[in-house]
């Protein structure tokens, strides 16, 4: 698994290393999760519960500070 952090501020630096992320981008300013498999994404998300969805993860209340 490989998960990244892109700020909301332009960093050549991270879409050089990882092009398909040049268009991977928040929605709405919000934390946005794109959930990817064998070279294809799935419909970004800003819900955490989704985004567990996507990863199979099942949700926990501790997970998400319920």
């Amino acid at each position: 698994k490989v998960v990244l952090f892109r700020p909301e501020e332009e960093d050549i630096r991270l879409t050089q290393l990882a092009p398909y992320t040049e268009n991977q981008v928040p929605s709405v300013r919000r934390a946005t999760a794109y959930v990817c498999r064998n070279f294809s994404c799935q419909q970004p998300t800003t819900k955490i519960d989704k985004m567990l969805g996507l990863l199979g993860i099942e949700e926990e209340s501790s997970l998400i500070g319920d």
